[in-house]
């Protein structure tokens, strides 16, 4: 397997899933993607090193999304499922999903991301790197963010475990 498959294999599901929370709308989140990845292929073919590969590619996305949802004319807002044949379940988990996406709505813009990556697993090196936050703030803000989720959940009658 080429070197460039790996990376591309490696990181798509993690850049693909940070680029739904982020943009809230899964064809964007997948074009998305694919640009960064367009455009890491570009860099390397060109002879340029990328270090912290993970966070370089992690912050191209989290660039990318705010890019298009500065775009005027851009709908945000929530995608509700509206399937009434769907089960039961699957309707509790839509409506999980969509009382987490009003509750970071309601965040700030930079607690919001903090919360979609730590939600992914992002270390606080790689959090700072990527949000621009300085790493000696990181853990305070981040528990601060959480508790806030938590408050606006339980607001919305839900439960952040």
């Amino acid at each position: 397997m080429d070197s460039f498959d790996k990376i591309y294999n490696d990181n798509y599901l993690l850049l693909y899933r940070l680029a739904c929370k982020i943009a809230n709308d899964t064809d964007l989140a997948s074009d998305i993607v694919q640009e960064v990845f367009i455009y890491l292929h570009e860099k390397l073919q060109n002879g340029h090193r990328v270090n912290h590969l993970r966070a370089w590619l992690s912050k191209a996305v989290y660039n990318r999304c705010i890019d298009h949802l500065r775009k005027p004319k851009r709908n945000v807002g929530l995608k509700l499922l509206k399937n009434h044949s769907m089960e039961n379940a699957l309707l509790e988990v839509a409506e999980t999903k969509t009382a987490i996406y009003e509750a970071l709505d309601k965040l700030k813009h930079n607690e919001k991301i903090l919360a979609i990556l730590y939600s992914e697993g992002f270390s606080y090196k790689e959090m700072a790197e990527i949000s621009g936050i300085k790493m000696s703030s990181i853990g305070t803000t981040l528990s601060r963010t959480l508790k806030k989720l938590k408050k606006e959940l339980t607001s919305l009658g839900h439960e952040l475990h």
